[in-house]
This record gives C-alpha cells, sequence and structure tokens, in this order.
C-alpha cells in the first residue's frame, strides 16, 4: 500500500475527541497508545513525556504531538491544579494514519513551542465547544476549527523542521537542506554531503519524518515558493528559479503536486 502524502490545502479533517479541561496534581495517562493522532496544547502548569525515542518536559504554550500506536505516558508535574487541551482526530476522511494510509507534510514536530499565541489557544476551546454541543451544523463546525489549527501548526513546522526527538544527525541535514534549498540538491548530494550511502539517508528519512529526501526537498521548496508568490508578488518563473527550479514547466508541475492548485492560480 502507497502512503498518500497531503499538505494542509489537502486535508479533510475528522476530529473525533476534544477536550480544554483543568488537570489535578498527580494526574497521568498510560502507558497506553492512541488509535488516532493527538494534539496537546498546555495552557497552565508542566507535563512529562514519555515515550520510546526518550523524555520531554512540556510546559505553558507548547505543543505536544502523540501519532497513534506509539506506546507512552503523559503526567502532570504541577503541585496545584494545570489546563491543557487535547484534540484527536484524523486528517483523511477516507483513511487512518496508523494503517499508514496517509501522512501530512510537513511533519509534525514531537514538541512545537507556539509562543503565546491567543489564536491558537482559542481555536483549541472552540473546537472543544463544537465537540461538546449537539448543534445543526456542529460536525461540519468542528472539522473547519480542527483544519484551522493544522494549518497554523503546519507553519510553525515548515519554519521549524528539526524536531527535538529527531536523531542529531536528522536534524543537521535538514538544516543543510534548508541552507541549499536554491540549488540543484539529490539524495547523492545529501550522502556524499553526510558520508552516508544513499540508501541509507533515503532509510533515515523514511524512519524519522515518514517521507524521502525527494519529497521533502519538493515540499520545502513548493512552500518557501508559494510565500515567494502570494506575500512578495514573484513571477511563476522567478519563484521557480528562487527555490532551485530551472524548468518552469517541472515547477509548475511538482507545484500542483504538492499545492493542489497550478502556481498561477496561488
Amino acid at each position: 500500500m502507497k502512503t498518500c502524502l497531503l499538505s494542509p490545502p489537502e486535508f479533510t479533517p475528522v476530529p473525533r475527541y476534544a477536550n480544554y479541561v483543568d488537570v489535578l496534581p498527580g494526574q497521568a495517562w498510560g502507558p497506553r497508545t492512541n488509535a488516532d493522532p493527538e494534539l496537546v496544547l498546555v495552557i497552565a502548569g508542566q507535563f512529562h513525556y514519555r515515550d520510546a525515542s526518550g523524555e520531554l518536559i512540556v510546559g505553558p504554550e507548547d505543543l505536544l504531538f502523540i501519532p497513534p500506536d506509539e506506546v507512552h505516558t503523559l503526567t502532570f508535574l504541577g503541585s496545584q491544579a494545570g489546563h491543557f487541551s487535547c484534540i484527536h482526530g484524523e486528517l483523511c476522511a477516507d483513511g487512518t494514519w496508523a494503517s499508514g494510509h496517509y501522512r501530512p507534510v510537513p511533519f509534525p514536530a514531537t514538541l512545537t513551542p507556539t509562543g503565546v499565541n491567543p489564536e491558537l489557544r482559542e481555536l483549541f476551546r472552540r473546537c472543544a465547544t463544537a465537540m461538546s454541543e449537539y448543534t445543526h451544523y456542529r460536525d461540519a463546525l468542528a472539522r473547519s476549527i480542527y483544519h484551522q489549527i493544522w494549518i497554523m501548526l503546519s507553519e510553525y513546522w515548515v519554519t521549524r523542521p528539526a524536531s527535538p526527538q529527531l536523531s542529531r544527525r536528522m536534524q543537521q541535514m535538514l538544516a543543510w537542506l534548508q541552507e541549499h534549498l536554491e540549488r540543484p540538491i539529490s539524495r547523492k548530494d545529501l550522502a556524499r554531503e553526510f558520508g552516508l550511502a544513499p540508501e541509507y539517508v533515503n532509510a533515515l528519512f523514511k524512519s524519522e519524518i515518514g517521507i524521502s529526501p525527494t519529497q521533502y526537498i519538493h515540499r520545502e521548496r513548493i512552500m518557501r515558493a508559494h510565500r515567494l508568490l502570494v506575500d512578495e508578488g514573484l513571477s511563476v518563473k522567478e519563484a521557480a528559479a528562487a527555490v532551485g527550479f530551472n524548468d518552469p514547466f517541472y515547477f509548475s508541475r511538482i507545484f500542483k503536486k504538492v499545492m493542489g492548485i497550478s502556481p498561477s492560480a496561488a
């Protein structure tokens, strides 16, 4: 089965559960696994998170991403009441993450410091409220809010691609790619730079971020090109050249594959 790579405009989100609640001293969840992806936004207090990769302290304004089928434990560390919001759901109406039907691009970081972002916090609160009510358009409203949350978080992950939970080597490779996106890069170039076999580089990318080096490069270039087209008003040819595409027609083909629209329609 081939895994479908989805960018934020391609998501067809299906939220399944959401809360926005107080947490009492000593509360803990797990060891457990989730059936679907989970987003945890910490509002107040500190939490200890443990999975097979290691341990993290998650504090106020931090966003924790927990993939499905990952054995984990989440423990509240505060001596007074804390507060957090959790949302479970899928990003594809016709598939599940756990079954390998899809993966989002950019890939979520395990821990994302969001800073003080009242808009993101409000979206989590609104999603929990929508899920708890039984209005006529409850499901449509919850899907819309959940989609907005993933789009906003994806902006963080586009500009902060190296998760603290990625291996040091992977973080170095992603940082190097970010610095050289404007010139032609192949998997062999990346392997040569880091003294690795191309096949091993491909395996590392697949295991740590769920996509191949070429797919990562294409996604990052297209996201950067989209900002140049929309925010800076560059032409299609100028944006293509700025992110390392010498052939505007090939650029347009990759752009449409990644974004679902042509660059002229961006």
